[in-house]
């Protein structure tokens, strides 16, 4: 009985002859160490940005946002969750270690952006109910119910949290992936799959919406049309890309 007893009492059982299945050990709980900082970032990100907004545009803007959108919000967003376990990472040359405050300056960083460009957009769909602001008339977005708001603030809120896991997997710009350069390799399909599903999802809801289904209380929500969604696009891409911007300039410091 003294080798189960080994066993039992071992960090690690080698299977093979060598020190191969050290090396691979090795190797295996680094890439679950990034797999978890850029789960860590990406969580903490999304709570600072989901809390933060609802919480300003609830007291400064008096926005109604229905409960049921956000838990829809939530449950499309744990299949990227769950799909970062499975993303492309890389081994590491050196020992790892948790740097929580960087880890945090960065979540806070991302998520803080996040609540910055959609309070912005939210202010400015909503001052255009009150005085016409022209490139949102040239868009689409004049004389929009606060029904078709709750849309456009849906679908721009499901955009930027989903393009926050490429700022938050990668040390470097999203489309680095030299390892010389110390950034990620390409995503893997398997988190790439939920992340367009999600994005696609959102935007044939926030388009189609039927202002008759209500899921639960608080202000309607009602398509707001191509046009509008496809501002909401182009607004969250451009700010992701100061949000990478912003990220790999904190990166350096």
């Amino acid at each position: 009985d003294a080798t189960d007893a080994a066993r039992g009492a071992s960090d690690i059982v080698l299977t093979e002859e060598g020190l191969s299945t050290i090396i691979t050990a090795i190797r295996r709980s680094r890439m679950i160490f990034r797999r978890l900082e850029a789960y860590i970032v990406y969580r903490l990100a999304s709570s600072v940005y989901i809390l933060g907004f609802f919480m300003l545009s609830i007291i400064s803007l008096k926005f109604d946002f229905p409960t049921w959108c956000l838990i829809l919000l939530s449950i499309v967003n744990d299949f990227t969750v769950m799909a970062t376990s499975s993303d492309n990472v890389r081994s590491s040359a050196y020992p790892l270690y948790w740097d929580v405050p960087q880890l945090v300056v960065k979540a806070f960083l991302i998520g803080g952006i996040c609540v910055l460009q959609s309070f912005l957009l939210l202010f400015f769909v909503q001052s255009n109910q009150h005085e016409e602001i022209n490139w949102l008339r040239s868009i689409g977005m004049h004389d929009m119910e606060n029904c078709e708001i709750v849309a456009v603030m849906y679908l721009n809120t499901a955009v930027c949290i989903q393009l926050n896991i490429f700022s938050s997997r990668n040390k470097r710009f999203f489309f680095q992936t030299k390892e010389e350069d110390d950034a990620s390799p390409l995503p893997s399909i398997i988190l790439l799959v939920p992340v367009l599903g999600a994005c696609v999802l959102s935007t044939f809801l926030a388009v189609y919406w039927d202002e008759d289904v209500a899921l639960g209380g608080g202000n309607p929500m009602k398509g707001c049309g191509w046009g509008p969604a496809g501002a909401v696009w182009v607004w969250c891409i451009v700010w992701f890309l100061i949000i990478e911007v912003c990220k790999v300039a904190l990166q350096s410091v």
